[in-house]
Protein backbone atom coordinates (compact mmCIF):
# COMPACT_ATOMS: atom_id res chain seq x y z
CA UNK A 1 0.00 0.00 0.00
CA UNK A 2 0.97 3.24 -1.14
CA UNK A 3 0.29 7.23 0.43
CA UNK A 4 1.72 10.34 -0.01
CA UNK A 5 1.91 13.48 2.24
CA UNK A 6 3.19 16.77 3.06
CA UNK A 7 5.39 17.16 6.53
CA UNK A 8 5.90 19.73 8.15
CA UNK A 9 8.31 20.70 11.41
CA UNK A 10 4.77 21.04 13.31
CA UNK A 11 4.72 17.34 12.35
CA UNK A 12 7.61 16.61 14.13
CA UNK A 13 7.29 18.39 17.05
CA UNK A 14 3.90 16.03 17.05
CA UNK A 15 6.14 13.10 16.86
CA UNK A 16 8.48 14.34 19.78
CA UNK A 17 5.27 15.56 22.25
CA UNK A 18 3.92 11.47 21.35
CA UNK A 19 7.05 10.35 22.54
CA UNK A 20 7.22 12.02 25.85
CA UNK A 21 3.83 11.37 26.50
CA UNK A 22 3.63 7.68 26.28
CA UNK A 23 7.58 6.98 27.53
CA UNK A 24 7.97 5.15 30.32
CA UNK A 25 11.09 6.57 31.29
CA UNK A 26 10.45 10.15 30.13
CA UNK A 27 7.25 9.50 32.68
CA UNK A 28 9.61 8.61 35.56
CA UNK A 29 11.91 11.44 35.05
CA UNK A 30 8.84 14.15 34.86
CA UNK A 31 7.76 11.91 38.22
CA UNK A 32 10.98 12.54 40.06
CA UNK A 33 11.64 16.59 39.00
CA UNK A 34 8.29 17.27 39.27
CA UNK A 35 6.68 15.78 42.00
CA UNK A 36 9.13 13.48 44.39
CA UNK A 37 12.42 16.06 44.77
CA UNK A 38 9.87 18.54 45.12
CA UNK A 39 7.88 17.17 47.94
CA UNK A 40 11.28 15.89 49.64
CA UNK A 41 12.36 19.63 49.84
CA UNK A 42 9.66 20.85 51.13
CA UNK A 43 9.15 18.10 53.59
CA UNK A 44 12.94 18.54 54.86
CA UNK A 45 12.34 22.21 55.61
CA UNK A 46 9.24 21.87 57.03
CA UNK A 47 11.43 19.46 59.40
CA UNK A 48 13.84 21.39 59.86
CA UNK A 49 11.41 24.22 60.51
CA UNK A 50 9.80 22.71 63.39
CA UNK A 51 12.98 21.51 64.65
CA UNK A 52 14.01 24.95 65.02
CA UNK A 53 10.55 25.92 66.69
CA UNK A 54 9.93 28.96 63.68
CA UNK A 55 8.47 29.10 60.65
CA UNK A 56 11.42 30.39 57.85
CA UNK A 57 12.38 27.39 56.95
CA UNK A 58 8.81 25.77 56.27
CA UNK A 59 7.77 28.65 54.48
CA UNK A 60 11.14 29.26 52.48
CA UNK A 61 10.60 25.48 51.71
CA UNK A 62 7.33 25.24 50.47
CA UNK A 63 7.68 28.37 48.22
CA UNK A 64 10.65 27.33 46.54
CA UNK A 65 9.59 24.08 46.29
CA UNK A 66 6.00 25.13 44.89
CA UNK A 67 8.09 26.87 41.82
CA UNK A 68 10.63 24.04 41.13
CA UNK A 69 7.16 21.95 40.80
CA UNK A 70 5.72 24.46 38.66
CA UNK A 71 8.88 24.95 36.64
CA UNK A 72 8.74 21.24 36.22
CA UNK A 73 5.07 20.36 35.03
CA UNK A 74 3.35 23.28 33.82
CA UNK A 75 5.84 24.23 31.28
CA UNK A 76 6.55 21.10 30.04
CA UNK A 77 5.24 21.02 26.57
CA UNK A 78 6.56 24.39 25.64
CA UNK A 79 10.05 23.32 26.54
CA UNK A 80 9.80 19.80 24.93
CA UNK A 81 7.84 22.28 21.67
CA UNK A 82 10.68 24.97 22.10
CA UNK A 83 13.96 22.49 21.67
CA UNK A 84 12.56 20.34 19.17
CA UNK A 85 11.93 22.88 16.77
CA UNK A 86 15.10 24.95 17.33
CA UNK A 87 16.84 21.46 16.44
CA UNK A 88 14.68 21.10 13.39
CA UNK A 89 15.61 24.74 12.48
CA UNK A 90 18.98 23.62 11.95
CA UNK A 91 17.97 20.61 9.29
CA UNK A 92 15.05 22.80 7.80
CA UNK A 93 15.02 20.74 4.81
CA UNK A 94 14.88 17.66 5.72
CA UNK A 95 12.12 18.27 8.47
CA UNK A 96 9.98 19.39 5.87
CA UNK A 97 8.43 18.50 2.49
CA UNK A 98 6.15 15.83 0.36
CA UNK A 99 6.94 12.45 1.15
CA UNK A 100 5.82 8.85 -0.07
CA UNK A 101 5.65 5.82 2.23
CA UNK A 102 5.09 2.14 1.01
CA UNK A 103 4.23 -0.60 2.68
CA UNK A 104 5.51 -4.45 1.66
CA UNK A 105 6.02 -7.64 2.99
CA UNK A 106 10.04 -6.94 4.17
CA UNK A 107 8.92 -3.64 5.58
CA UNK A 108 8.38 0.22 4.63
CA UNK A 109 9.77 2.52 2.44
CA UNK A 110 10.07 6.13 2.59
CA UNK A 111 10.78 8.28 -0.43
CA UNK A 112 11.36 11.82 0.31
CA UNK A 113 13.27 14.79 -2.35
CA UNK A 114 16.42 13.87 -0.47
CA UNK A 115 16.91 10.67 0.73
CA UNK A 116 15.30 7.07 0.12
CA UNK A 117 15.12 5.13 3.36
CA UNK A 118 14.08 1.21 3.91
CA UNK A 119 13.29 0.09 7.14
CA UNK A 120 12.35 -3.73 7.83
CA UNK A 121 9.68 -4.77 10.16
CA UNK A 122 11.44 -5.99 12.87
CA UNK A 123 13.57 -2.27 12.77
CA UNK A 124 10.26 -0.99 13.99
CA UNK A 125 10.55 -0.02 17.57
CA UNK A 126 7.10 0.93 17.58
CA UNK A 127 3.98 2.75 16.63
CA UNK A 128 1.55 5.02 17.69
CA UNK A 129 -1.99 6.80 16.74
CA UNK A 130 -3.92 9.82 17.40
CA UNK A 131 -6.70 11.14 15.58
CA UNK A 132 -4.14 13.46 13.83
CA UNK A 133 -1.31 11.74 13.20
CA UNK A 134 0.21 8.43 12.80
CA UNK A 135 3.63 7.45 14.57
CA UNK A 136 5.84 4.71 13.24
CA UNK A 137 9.59 4.94 15.33
CA UNK A 138 12.20 3.38 13.95
CA UNK A 139 14.52 4.62 17.17
CA UNK A 140 13.97 5.68 21.29
CA UNK A 141 12.41 9.21 19.46
CA UNK A 142 13.25 9.34 15.85
CA UNK A 143 10.96 7.81 13.40
CA UNK A 144 7.99 8.57 10.62
CA UNK A 145 5.53 10.97 10.91
CA UNK A 146 2.17 10.98 9.01
CA UNK A 147 -0.20 13.87 9.34
CA UNK A 148 -3.90 12.96 8.48
CA UNK A 149 -4.61 16.79 7.35
CA UNK A 150 -1.86 16.90 5.11
CA UNK A 151 -2.30 13.05 3.01
CA UNK A 152 -2.06 13.70 -0.94
CA UNK A 153 -2.60 10.46 -2.15
CA UNK A 154 -4.03 7.10 -1.03
CA UNK A 155 -6.02 5.87 1.95
CA UNK A 156 -5.51 6.83 5.17
CA UNK A 157 -7.65 4.91 6.94
CA UNK A 158 -6.52 1.63 4.97
CA UNK A 159 -2.98 2.10 5.55
CA UNK A 160 -3.36 2.51 8.97
CA UNK A 161 -5.37 -0.74 9.32
CA UNK A 162 -2.82 -2.94 6.96
CA UNK A 163 -0.07 -1.37 9.24
CA UNK A 164 -1.32 -1.71 12.19
CA UNK A 165 -2.26 -5.46 11.15
CA UNK A 166 0.81 -6.31 10.11
CA UNK A 167 3.08 -5.13 12.72
CA UNK A 168 0.93 -6.93 15.21
CA UNK A 169 1.56 -10.27 13.20
CA UNK A 170 4.79 -9.47 13.08
CA UNK A 171 4.93 -8.88 17.40
CA UNK A 172 3.49 -12.13 17.66
CA UNK A 173 5.63 -14.02 15.54
CA UNK A 174 8.64 -13.00 17.16
CA UNK A 175 6.45 -13.94 20.68
CA UNK A 176 6.74 -10.45 21.98
CA UNK A 177 4.49 -9.84 25.18
CA UNK A 178 3.72 -6.34 25.66
CA UNK A 179 1.84 -5.89 22.51
CA UNK A 180 0.21 -3.11 23.99
CA UNK A 181 3.19 -0.73 24.28
CA UNK A 182 4.27 -1.86 21.01
CA UNK A 183 1.25 -1.02 19.26
CA UNK A 184 -0.45 2.74 21.32
CA UNK A 185 -3.58 4.19 20.59
CA UNK A 186 -4.41 7.76 21.34
CA UNK A 187 -7.95 8.83 21.88
CA UNK A 188 -6.57 12.36 22.14
CA UNK A 189 -5.19 14.67 19.17
CA UNK A 190 -1.87 16.30 19.50
CA UNK A 191 -3.22 19.57 18.46
CA UNK A 192 -6.50 20.95 19.35
CA UNK A 193 -7.64 24.11 18.86
CA UNK A 194 -11.10 24.11 20.89
CA UNK A 195 -10.20 24.62 24.39
CA UNK A 196 -13.38 23.76 25.79
CA UNK A 197 -13.33 20.36 24.65
CA UNK A 198 -12.30 17.11 25.39
CA UNK A 199 -12.45 15.42 28.97
CA UNK A 200 -11.24 17.14 32.44
CA UNK A 201 -7.68 17.08 32.82
CA UNK A 202 -6.28 14.94 35.41
CA UNK A 203 -4.28 17.92 36.99
CA UNK A 204 -7.35 19.83 37.18
CA UNK A 205 -8.99 17.07 38.73
CA UNK A 206 -6.34 16.10 41.33
CA UNK A 207 -5.66 20.11 42.19
CA UNK A 208 -9.80 19.75 43.01
CA UNK A 209 -9.33 17.12 45.30
CA UNK A 210 -6.33 17.92 46.93
CA UNK A 211 -8.19 21.27 47.69
CA UNK A 212 -11.27 19.26 49.47
CA UNK A 213 -9.24 16.84 50.93
CA UNK A 214 -7.05 19.04 52.34
CA UNK A 215 -9.93 21.34 53.71
CA UNK A 216 -11.83 18.18 55.56
CA UNK A 217 -8.57 18.06 56.86
CA UNK A 218 -7.87 21.04 58.80
CA UNK A 219 -11.66 21.41 60.18
CA UNK A 220 -10.27 17.67 61.59
CA UNK A 221 -7.62 19.39 63.10
CA UNK A 222 -8.81 22.54 63.98
CA UNK A 223 -11.37 20.57 65.82
CA UNK A 224 -9.69 18.09 67.46
CA UNK A 225 -7.62 21.00 68.61
CA UNK A 226 -10.54 22.55 70.16
CA UNK A 227 -11.22 19.00 72.21
CA UNK A 228 -8.41 18.27 73.50
CA UNK A 229 -8.19 22.07 74.71
CA UNK A 230 -11.46 22.10 76.27
CA UNK A 231 -10.52 18.39 77.94
CA UNK A 232 -7.43 18.81 78.80
CA UNK A 233 -5.35 22.40 78.31
CA UNK A 234 -1.90 21.11 78.82
CA UNK A 235 -2.12 18.49 75.88
CA UNK A 236 -1.98 21.31 73.78
CA UNK A 237 0.76 23.13 74.44
CA UNK A 238 3.65 24.19 71.96
CA UNK A 239 5.94 21.17 73.73
CA UNK A 240 3.42 18.51 73.78
CA UNK A 241 3.09 15.69 71.05
CA UNK A 242 -0.58 16.99 70.17
CA UNK A 243 0.49 20.04 69.30
CA UNK A 244 3.61 18.59 67.61
CA UNK A 245 1.37 16.34 65.59
CA UNK A 246 -0.73 19.41 64.40
CA UNK A 247 1.53 21.82 63.00
CA UNK A 248 3.17 19.07 61.23
CA UNK A 249 -0.21 18.13 59.94
CA UNK A 250 -0.99 21.23 59.19
CA UNK A 251 2.63 21.97 57.25
CA UNK A 252 1.82 18.73 54.81
CA UNK A 253 -1.63 20.14 54.38
CA UNK A 254 0.25 23.72 53.59
CA UNK A 255 2.29 21.47 50.97
CA UNK A 256 -0.23 19.63 49.61
CA UNK A 257 -1.91 23.01 48.54
CA UNK A 258 0.80 24.23 47.13
CA UNK A 259 1.18 21.36 44.93
CA UNK A 260 -2.69 21.35 44.14
CA UNK A 261 -2.07 24.77 42.75
CA UNK A 262 0.93 23.16 40.73
CA UNK A 263 -1.42 20.99 39.24
CA UNK A 264 -4.33 23.49 38.34
CA UNK A 265 -2.29 25.76 36.86
CA UNK A 266 -1.13 22.73 34.72
CA UNK A 267 -4.47 21.70 33.89
CA UNK A 268 -5.51 25.01 32.47
CA UNK A 269 -2.51 25.28 30.07
CA UNK A 270 -3.52 21.88 28.65
CA UNK A 271 -5.07 22.80 25.55
CA UNK A 272 -7.40 19.44 25.10
CA UNK A 273 -9.04 19.16 28.47
CA UNK A 274 -11.98 20.90 30.05
CA UNK A 275 -10.77 23.94 32.42
CA UNK A 276 -13.47 23.77 34.90
CA UNK A 277 -11.88 21.74 37.47
CA UNK A 278 -8.50 23.25 37.04
CA UNK A 279 -10.29 26.80 37.57
CA UNK A 280 -12.21 25.61 41.05
CA UNK A 281 -8.92 23.83 42.10
CA UNK A 282 -6.79 27.03 41.81
CA UNK A 283 -8.96 29.49 43.64
CA UNK A 284 -9.73 26.97 46.29
CA UNK A 285 -5.96 26.00 46.86
CA UNK A 286 -5.21 29.58 46.68
CA UNK A 287 -8.01 31.07 48.92
CA UNK A 288 -6.20 28.16 51.24
CA UNK A 289 -2.49 29.43 51.04
CA UNK A 290 -3.95 33.25 51.04
CA UNK A 291 -5.54 32.18 54.20
CA UNK A 292 -2.68 30.98 55.93
CA UNK A 293 -0.94 33.85 55.14
CA UNK A 294 -2.85 36.21 56.50
CA UNK A 295 -2.96 34.19 59.76
CA UNK A 296 0.63 33.91 59.55
CA UNK A 297 1.01 37.52 59.17
CA UNK A 298 -1.68 38.37 61.74
CA UNK A 299 -0.54 36.31 64.57
CA UNK A 300 1.88 37.43 67.15
CA UNK A 301 4.44 34.47 68.11
CA UNK A 302 4.03 33.54 72.11
CA UNK A 303 6.51 34.48 74.58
Amino acid sequence: MHIKYNVTIDDHVALCLFHNKHSATVRRINIFWGVIFPVCYCIFFCLLGLYRREWTSPIFGIVVGGLLMLWALAGRRKRIEKATRRMLREASKEASGQDELELTETGLTVKSKYEELKVAWEALERIGFTPDYTFIFTGVAKGIVIPRASLIEGDYEGFDSMLKETFKNKLQAQQVVNISEKIIVDSEKIYKDDLGAGRHSGFGVASFIISLVTLGLYVLIFTLTFIFAGIAPESVDRESPVARVSVFLLLLGILANLIGLVLGIAGVRQKNRKRLLSILGIIFNSAILIGFMVLIAITKPVS
